[in-house]
């Protein structure tokens, strides 16, 4: 069920069928990649649902649940999204339309690494009670404050010489994704969103300075399966206290 319902929630067999429309029109490379591209989130995201989702309403609800949620936080990144992610974001879309990809696909192919954390978004604004949209902009704005995109990102490259390795991988992430949903209900607590949530936050936790500077060296340090699990513990405090 979970494959099912990430599937249909980030409308991936679409994506997929434009992809193969554009078969000798794109350079094959350029193609595999976009493939490759979707079937990431695919993954990541089906190991999501099965880790966070009760499926006892049923299939279709979930997938309403979480598909009305992402169409939503896809449509508001315009506004959501701070300066250096939307910069990262526009020019992955002008990479791909320069490669030959039509332009609305690039669009929706750009954003796809964005919306990876969309699920986490709609959960922390059923928590809060807030919009999806003030809560997706607070996400956006926690992120970037504690380098928490480029650590994630990271982490997909972490080397793990067995299973115990990598379920140890997988595990810090769960745990950084958990204290991200966490810091931005606290964030949103606040009564702002966005930017200012942050900031207002920031303000009234102090000891957070310390732990920022620490993740950000960690993210620019070259990533460790210890450097990552001494993130993921830090992060967790930072929640916790």
């Amino acid at each position: 069920m979970a494959f099912v319902a990430t599937d249909e929630s980030y409308g991936l067999n679409r994506l997929n069928d434009a992809i193969d429309a554009l078969d000798t029109k794109i350079d094959g490379q350029l193609q595999l990649g976009l493939y490759a591209a979707v079937q990431d989130l695919l993954h990541s995201r089906v190991v999501w649902y099965v880790r966070n989702v009760d499926f006892s309403s049923g299939l279709e609800a979930v997938i309403s649940r979480f598909g009305s949620g992402i169409r939503e936080i896809a449509a508001g990144l315009d506004n959501a999204l701070p300066q250096d992610i939307q910069a990262g974001r526009s020019k992955r879309r002008q990479d791909l339309t320069d490669g030959g990809v039509p332009a609305e696909l690039a669009g929706e192919l750009a954003d796809l690494d964005i919306l990876v954390s969309a699920p986490d978004i709609v959960t922390v604004a059923e928590r809060t009670n807030r919009a999806i949209g003030d809560t997706a902009a607070t996400f956006f704005a926690a992120e970037a404050n504690f380098g928490l995109d480029r650590i994630i990102a990271a982490a997909r490259g972490v080397p793990a010489s067995d299973f115990f390795e990598r379920l140890a991988v997988d595990r810090a992430v769960d745990q950084i994704a958990a204290a991200e949903r966490g810091l931005v209900a606290d964030m949103l607590a606040t009564g702002q969103c966005g930017q200012q949530a942050a900031e207002n936050w920031l303000v009234a936790h102090p000891k957070a300075a310390r732990i920022r500077r620490s993740v950000e060296e960690i993210a620019a340090s070259g990533l460790t399966l210890a450097k990552l699990t001494v993130a993921a513990n830090l992060l967790g405090d930072l929640v916790k206290g």
